[in-house]
């Protein structure tokens, strides 16, 4: 129907429809779909692959990451009637919770750190910016939804600074430098190819590092 009305209409497909392979690809260039963001879950690897699609391919590199696989949880719609893939959470991962065994006796509580279990780290792509670009990513989303009014404008300010840094730019680096304790207001994880970094609880790597890439520990903290 958008094609019949509105013929010359970008469409450009949503995370929540779950594209990760070639057949997605396939799927949405048929009903004319001219740019796929892709899942937060996905790899270098997978972004590098799917760019040779011929379409435009847009990745999350700045804000929360899901607990669940993009486009396939329904906790939102099943607790609060909000879904998620009509754009709608209601970001009940993000509540706090309490961790119970059912026994003979009845439910005895689990000790836990913290009590925001199921709220994973932030987003923290910065210095995967090149990797991604070199993958052939078109464009870059920032995760915003129900944040303060200021949390885009210093994402974006950030990742300008950092695109600077990957173009030699060495003012850039500084500006990127200033700019991340302000930004990050949470701990956060980042996007190593390489393995994870335990040096630094504060950054758990992981999420682009291949097929072990859902390993962030949770922050156990107000989101």
């Amino acid at each position: 129907r958008i094609r019949q009305e509105l013929p010359d209409f970008e469409l450009h497909a949503s995370t929540q429809m779950h594209i990760h392979n070639e057949a997605g690809m396939e799927t949405a260039r048929r009903l004319g779909i001219s740019r796929v963001v892709l899942p937060r879950e996905s790899t270098i690897e997978e972004i590098r692959s799917l760019s040779g699609q011929g379409m435009e391919i847009e990745v999350f590199v700045h804000g929360a990451l899901c607990v669940c696989y993009s486009g396939q949880c329904l906790m939102s719609a099943s607790l609060m009637g909000r879904s998620g893939n009509r754009g709608e959470c209601a970001q009940p991962c993000r509540m706090r919770y309490e961790l119970y065994r059912e026994e003979m006796q009845g439910a005895n509580k689990i000790p836990a750190q913290g009590a925001y279990l199921l709220s994973p780290k932030d987003l923290f792509t910065l210095h995967e910016l090149d990797a991604l670009l070199d993958a052939g990513v078109s464009s870059l989303k920032i995760e915003g939804r129900m944040k303060k009014p200021e949390y885009v404008p210093r994402g974006d300010r950030c990742l300008e600074a950092e695109a600077a840094v990957a173009a030699g730019c060495a003012e850039g680096m500084g500006s990127a430098q200033a700019l991340q304790p302000r930004l990050y207001q949470r701990t956060r994880v980042s996007c190593e190819r390489t393995g994870d970094d335990e040096s630094d609880p504060s950054q758990s790597s992981g999420r682009r590092a291949g097929r072990g890439h859902r390993r962030q520990r949770p922050a156990h903290h107000d989101p």
